[in-house]
């Protein structure tokens, strides 16, 4: 744990140092800027268990999105689970767990395209590493199963990202993303190579300070045999609030999953987020 709060701590000085941007998202792709961006981000879910999850058991993630030229952003981010079970005396014997690892690091290009009438769309395309680590990695899944290319060991991951946003005079912004995903089994992984299609819709209210956003998100997991075809989707619903202070943009957002599997198991998942840019 000591490493991941020296690091963030890293890029909280960071942050007081630079000029702020603007939070656009909450579980969804960001768009791009003409500035390097910076963010780190907090996800902590609650179970439908007896097991007691520790205070700062929960995903962390380090992410940059930097201009190479005038139409083009390098993308890149470092997703950390930190996970540790305490001890619960409602349930005899149960066994105390903890484990920090890093989760499938993300290389990209991200086009940077010129805002029209209010309009933007931007077009992200890059490569998941496989470095999860085994213990760790996977338990990203249940409080981020939109991203599960961020926790899946022993696989690299070829993403797409197509983005539309749109504000208008009155402060009222929508906007969609869509991609496919191929999940590429490697080192000692017999699994099959896995095609899964990612989706979101976002609406919202946006203020010179302050937006307040709902976001529709989901995945279908579009080459896996099921019984029936709803079985193919796991789906989620955020919405939360972001300010835009001078010097940072923090944003807080809950999400909730609609999907009948994952809602037994996670009553929700708290988010919570730093955004900055260099001037």
């Amino acid at each position: 744990m000591r490493y991941l709060f020296r690091t963030s701590k890293t890029f909280l000085i960071l942050f007081v140092m630079t000029g702020g941007i603007f939070a656009q998202t909450f579980n969804m792709q960001g768009f791009p800027s003409n500035r390097a961006q910076f963010a780190v981000s907090f996800m902590k879910s609650w179970l439908d268990s007896p097991t007691d999850y520790s205070t700062f058991s929960g995903l962390y993630e380090l992410s940059a999105n930097i201009p190479i030229t005038l139409n083009y952003n390098f993308v890149t981010s470092l997703p950390i689970s930190n996970v540790k079970w305490e001890v619960n005396l409602r349930v005899e014997n149960e066994p105390e767990f903890e484990e920090s690892g890093v989760g499938n690091v993300f290389i990209g290009v991200q086009s940077n395209n010129e805002v029209t009438d209010g309009r933007r769309s931007s077009a992200l395309f890059g490569v998941f590493l496989p470095t999860a680590d085994e213990k760790a990695a996977p338990f990203g899944l249940l409080p981020n199963a939109y991203e599960m290319q961020k926790y899946s060991p022993d696989i690299i991951t070829l993403y797409f990202n197509y983005a539309v946003q749109k504000t208008n005079n009155n402060g009222f912004r929508f906007g969609f993303e869509i991609g496919p995903s191929v999940f590429v089994p490697t080192g000692d992984n017999k699994a099959d190579t896995e095609f899964v299609a990612h989706f979101g819709l976002n609406m919202g209210i946006e203020t010179p300070k302050i937006y307040f956003g709902l976001e529709f998100i989901g995945i279908a997991i579009i080459s896996e045999d099921v019984d029936e075809f709803t079985d193919r989707f796991i789906n989620a619903l955020d919405f939360g609030v972001a300010y835009k202070g001078k010097n940072i943009t923090p944003k807080l957002f809950y999400k909730i999953y609609v999907d009948e599997d994952f809602e037994r198991m996670v009553e929700g998942v708290l988010g919570i987020g730093l955004e900055a840019s260099l001037n």
